[in-house]
């Protein structure tokens, strides 16, 4: 293993929306690079099989440390749950949430209801965590 892929070498990496996409590719990558991973979405079967190809994608050689959970992000009992079980933990990666509904931004429409799940994934999530 080069010194570039031991960066997290014994690290542990949570990735929160970590079942597709973005998420699943931080997750592979630092399991390349050595670290535990845990990955988190809001839908069991979908992290499922993002555990199942995340093992089927590595040599069974490897010393593969990975789980997974299913928990809402804006439930921050849900999240603190997660996070507690987890502890401690080195790098924390979120990736959850939707695009807002509309950025055109008008006086008559309530912000809070224009972006408030994407303030509850971004936003208030990582402040939780912190």
């Amino acid at each position: 293993m080069s010194a570039s892929n031991m960066l997290l070498n014994n690290k542990k990496v949570l990735v929160i929306d970590g079942s597709s996409g973005i998420g699943r590719s931080v997750a592979a990558a630092a399991l390349a690079s050595g670290a535990s991973v845990s990955i988190a979405s809001s839908t069991q079967s979908k992290v499922d099989a993002a555990l199942e190809l995340l093992r089927n994608n590595f040599n069974e050689k490897t010393s593969l440390k990975v789980s997974r959970e299913a928990f809402d992000i804006k439930d921050f009992k849900d999240l603190t749950g997660f996070l507690t079980k987890e502890a401690p933990f080195d790098h924390l990666v979120i990736t959850a949430g939707e695009p807002p509904k509309s950025l055109c931004l008008v006086a008559d429409v309530d912000i809070r209801e224009q972006l408030g799940d994407s303030m509850d994934a971004r936003y208030w999530a990582v402040l939780n965590a912190g």
